[in-house]
């Protein structure tokens, strides 16, 4: 996992899915321990690796995720995302239209890694 923090913008470039549980770990314990505000999220990618993260932090009490972001709208994250009612765009662009704090990214597209660092 690769964290890049940029103007009170946090972005993970993600790089091992077993990684979801130790990161809503970290992000429940600044939330509850460190006494952090509620953190928006939004999740750039819904192939396997966006779909354990929305798996895993979509329970996480005090976390948000506010949107999912995939060119393929029926990719499996997509869909979950749906069921969950969050909302979903096949643009990184409406990722700006939302309140969010932290951007995951797991898609492992260096173009779009590079795009959000």
């Amino acid at each position: 996992m690769l964290f890049n923090y940029l103007g009170g913008l946090v972005t993970i470039l993600w790089y091992n899915i077993h990684d979801c549980e130790i990161l809503a770990w970290i992000l429940h314990h600044r939330i509850k321990v460190e006494g952090a505000f509620k953190i928006n999220i939004a999740i750039v990618g819904a192939g396997t690796g966006g779909t354990n993260l929305i798996k895993s932090l979509s329970g996480v009490e005090d976390l948000k995720i506010r949107i999912v972001v995939d060119r393929d709208g029926n990719a499996p994250g997509i869909q979950l995302a749906k069921q969950k009612g969050i909302k979903c765009s096949a643009s990184i662009d409406d990722i700006g239209l939302t309140d969010v704090e932290l951007i995951l990214e797991a898609t492992g597209n260096e173009s779009l890694e590079k795009l959000l660092s």
